[in-house]
């Protein structure tokens, strides 16, 4: 059946089309760069754009085909371009979730029931253990079918019991890169033989349908798909040789296996901080106990699972963008997408702009940007969802510098398809102008770096990098990188141009150059590199991360002041004034290992006087939160993570804090979270049992992955002070939510970023 619907898919085209290295569309030899409307795949709404004088469409439509080929005879009839957008979900897997942080239920010592709603579920496996993980009963359960659990948990003693839930689910979150592929796959070109050729046909999006976001590469998913086991049985057998080996990779304890094929029935019980040391065989029910932190396990399902979907999705859309004769383009969401490191399969990538501002602007094109500045030729990047609302030529003119080259506006009036027809004609000059040059920041160095122009023609844009923000005061901003070149540091000047020193263990292996490239004349010592520092980056390479000389003496300007206004018997700050002290005594020795110790106490130290009470939400002493985890861009490394899917006991989650502020009166209580908007806004405060309402996002001041600030509520203070964060059951928690920092401070005061920017006014500085 696929091969006769491929033999009949060459569509009439006109001749040939290619991506021009300026990542403009070229048409029969002519740039296409379409400016239209998106719209629903009906006969009615593709009439009502046209008749507005909208010539280009993004027309929806599902995989069934049914609606296509009445809305491809309308298309055919009024002549238009069009790109068509499978706006159906993509085909989801079946699978065992392994996410003992989110299916859990804490504190059972007597007769409990457990109530939890699980879509997509059919059955799982409740475990009830200790809290040494000790397994003490087990069972699979079957869920009604609108995946609702209604079980009885009994420990059999007092003992605080947890439970442990491991769901069978067709998860929307995992592409079923086997039999659901294939099925999708036919009844796409199924479509398309029905439809029959259109001459204006320009493009297809999403030929995988619609995607939120593409997992994670370490998600735990163990897909029950007999090809998939397939597939694990070949690579374990080619990596491991055989079957003993394997049980000691995998440190199955008392195994009783035949085969390597039997073995891929596993499911492994833990996720890095949760769950239990054992498999769980679903075939026979049984369970198997093993050493979690040597086996292997998660790494091999992984990869075999990581490598077979995105093998099949990069065919799929070749084996499309060859017979259908035009380009295949995927929405950017997530970097483990199949567009990032690999462009074979696509001829470009497409983006959602949500939001009002320039800023917003370019937050949402520069990720997709930057992927296709890593492929190995050029991409087209086209804006599929923009808001016909505003200055649609400023849009216009905003993002084409960043790479945009087509634009497709939701216009749901009369007036703004009006709006869209006008703007076709519009002269917008040459589009075959060179792309932009990237300079990357990772993810976690946001704020200080954003995604924003830089001089004429380059952009500052994240990237799926490791490394972080340095935090060098507040004369010079910077950051670490890992490329595949090795170590680079990116270093500038806030306000105005200095005359820098750094600081390096050996400056003759350091070059600095300029975003251009050219290399900066530097005056280079035994232990110091000095040259000109801008305002705008420039890119030191070495084998060590340099430290200016102008940054150690703010710091130790500012932490000199600070332990002036110590008392004496407060003996823990004194410890840390000690400690920075001898630890400033090594920066000749290790220029940035001292540094960066030093302004860590510093930030200690400054928390400890301000007037603000600053909390790590990860420290909170009672919660019944999922878990903390570790996430670098944070403000301290770790949050306090919520993705728990089973209500608790009590029916609230919530994380206690003892703030003691520092005076008496009004403050107001801020928190840095990070979650989707229907997340964060179930979030409210609780004051000493008085509930607040909470300022609804959007966040403020944005910084690393996605963190950012919200308000929750004010406060009139005489003494400490018992908050609650509280989330209310049951929740549409749709997302994770992650809780950085808790913040009480005086009135009018704005948090910035993952520092406390504070600061009391210097005192003259130290004799050197």
């Amino acid at each position: 059946m696929t091969a006769a619907l491929l033999a009949g898919l060459l569509m009439a085209q006109t001749p040939g089309w290619k991506v021009d290295p300026s990542g403009t569309l070229l048409w029969g030899g002519v740039p296409y760069v379409p400016i239209g409307a998106r719209v629903p795949g009906t006969v009615d709404a593709i009439e009502q754009a046209t008749k507005a004088g909208v010539k280009d469409l993004l027309v929806e439509l599902p995989t069934d085909g049914r609606t296509w080929p009445a809305v491809f005879n309308e298309l055919r009839r009024s002549g238009v371009r069009f790109f068509v957008e499978i706006n159906s979900l993509a085909p989801s897997s079946v699978g065992v979730a392994v996410e003992p942080e989110s299916y859990r239920l804490a504190g059972i010592n007597s007769k409990t029931r457990l109530q939890a709603a699980v879509p997509g579920s059919s059955e799982a496996l409740i475990v009830l253990a200790t809290a040494d993980g000790t397994v003490q009963k087990s069972r699979k359960v079957t869920a009604d079918p609108n995946g609702h659990f209604d079980e009885e948990l009994d420990p059999g003693n007092s003992v605080e019991h947890t439970a442990l839930m491991y769901p069978l689910l067709r998860d929307a979150r995992v592409p079923d890169g086997w039999d659901g592929l294939d099925e999708h796959r036919d009844s796409l070109l199924a479509a398309f033989a029905q439809a029959g050729p259109a001459p204006g046909f320009r493009g297809l999006i999403n030929p995988l349908g619609s995607i939120a976001q593409f997992p994670p590469a370490n998600l735990r998913f163990v897909p029950t798909s007999p090809r998939f086991r397939t597939e694990l049985e070949v690579y374990l057998s080619r990596k491991y040789g055989s079957q003993k080996r394997l049980e000691q990779a995998w440190s199955i304890q008392a195994p009783d296996f035949t085969s390597i094929a039997q073995i891929t029935r596993l499911v492994p019980l833990w996720s890095p901080k949760r769950g239990i040391n054992a498999y769980w065989d679903r075939s026979s029910n049984q369970i198997y106990t093993a050493i979690s932190r040597s086996s292997q396990a998660w790494d091999d399902i992984q990869t075999v699972f990581n490598i077979a979907v995105r093998r099949r999705m990069i065919n799929l859309c070749q084996a499309l963008q060859h017979r259908l004769g035009v380009p295949v383009i995927q929405t950017w969401s997530g970097w483990n997408g199949p567009y990032e490191g690999n462009a074979a399969g696509l001829a470009g990538v497409a983006v959602r702009l949500e939001g009002d501002s320039i800023s917003d602007l370019n937050r949402g094109t520069a990720r997709a940007a930057s992927t296709l500045s890593r492929w190995d030729r050029a991409g087209l990047l086209l804006a599929t969802d923009v808001k016909a609302e505003g200055d649609l030529n400023e849009t216009i003119l905003q993002s084409r510098q960043l790479g945009m080259r087509g634009w497709f506006f939701t216009a749901p009036t009369e007036a703004e398809l009006q709006k869209i027809a006008i703007l076709e004609g519009t002269e917008h000059g040459d589009w075959l102008t060179p792309r932009p040059t990237f300079l990357n920041f990772p993810e976690s160095a946001q704020n200080p770096a954003v995604p924003m122009q830089l001089g004429s023609n380059a952009w500052w844009v994240p990237a799926p990098l490791d490394g972080n923000r340095i935090d060098y005061g507040r004369k010079i901003s910077g950051y670490v990188m890992r490329t595949a070149d090795g170590d680079q540091t990116v270093m500038w000047a806030n306000q105005t141009e200095l005359k820098v020193r750094l600081r390096l263990l050996d400056p003759k292996l350091a070059s600095v150059r300029s975003l251009a490239g050219a290399d900066i004349k530097t005056k280079v010592t035994k232990t110091t590199l000095d040259f000109t520092l801008g305002t705008d980056p420039v890119l030191i390479t070495g084998p060590t991360v340099p430290v200016p000389q102008e940054s150690i003496e703010e710091t130790m300007q500012e932490f000199t002041t600070l332990a002036g206004l110590v008392p004496q018997q407060v003996q823990n700050v004194m410890d840390d004034i000690e400690g920075f002290r001898q630890v400033s005594a090594t920066v000749n020795q290790n220029p940035f290992s001292a540094f960066t110790s030093m302004r860590y106490r510093l930030e200690r130290l400054r928390r400890s006087l301000a007037p603000m009470v600053w909390v790590e939400a990860e420290n909170s002493r009672e919660h019944n939160w999922s878990e903390v985890q570790q996430d670098s861009s944070a403000s301290g490394e770790s949050v306090l993570m919520l993705s728990t899917r089973i209500d608790p006991l009590d029916g609230m989650f919530r994380a206690r804090y003892l703030i003691n502020p520092r005076a008496p009166g009004a403050h107001d209580i801020w928190v840095s979270v990070k979650g989707s908007t229907p997340a964060i806004s179930q979030l409210f405060l609780e004051v000493n049992g008085d509930r607040k309402e909470p300022s609804p996002p959007p966040l403020t001041s944005v910084y690393g992955n996605g963190f950012g600030w919200l308000k929750l509520g004010s406060v009139a203070v005489s003494g400490p002070q018992q908050l609650t964060v509280d989330v209310k059951c049951p929740s549409p928690i749709v997302a994770q939510v992650a809780l950085d920092v808790v913040l009480l401070a005086p009135p009018n005061y704005r948090p910035s970023g993952p520092f406390l920017n504070w600061y009391p006014p210097l005192s003259p500085a130290p004799k050197k």
